[in-house]
């Protein structure tokens, strides 16, 4: 994960909390090369996971490894998962898939995709009514993605946990211990 450390540990940390949560099913939004589905899969080997990306150049305005050849992206992400069971590959954004019959109730979603505002904020507004357990992302961060963040604290306020790698998370039941 761009050759940080906390960057994996704050994945790795994440997942502990949402196998803790038994998660069965889990939409990524924004997969890029499979570095954080590859450690989704190796924490959560139970979870069917869903894996959404555009995978076109220029697609994030706001961030700049959407400029380069997402072509050889998308090559990378399909050679990580080559092998790894229940992950399947959608190739599009959010809202395309909306009739997807597997996509009506998921237990959680984790958000990395278009870094506007308003794509954050129309993925959360797109995945609350389907999401059952929790809802996280990545980029938490008020300096370097303050759209972002803008969106997670109009929705929810603030997240109930953040972690290293500027992952968080949003529990959406009274029973979840916002602790774990």
């Amino acid at each position: 994960m761009r050759n940080e450390p906390n960057m994996r540990q704050g994945l790795i940390d994440l997942c502990v909390v949402l196998k803790r949560k038994g998660i069965k099913s889990l939409v990524e939004v924004g997969s890029y090369a499979g570095e954080s589905v590859a450690l989704f899969r190796q924490h959560i080997p139970k979870a069917e996971i869903f894996c959404i990306d555009p995978w076109l150049p220029g697609y994030d305005a706001n961030d700049a490894t959407s400029e380069v050849d997402m072509v050889n992206v998308e090559k990378q992400f399909d050679a990580q998962i080559a092998g790894l069971p229940g992950i399947t590959k959608l190739k599009g954004v959010s809202t395309d898939f909306a009739s997807h019959p597997k996509l009506q109730k998921v237990d959680a979603v984790y958000i990395d995709g278009c870094h506007t505002y308003e794509a954050v904020k129309a993925d959360i507004a797109f995945w609350l009514p389907r999401c059952t357990v929790v809802i996280c992302g990545h980029d938490w961060n008020k300096r370097s993605w303050p759209g972002v963040c803008q969106a997670i604290t109009e929705t929810f306020d603030k997240p109930h946990r953040t972690f290293a790698d500027t992952s968080w998370l949003v529990h959406l039941t009274k029973s979840n211990d916002i602790n774990i």
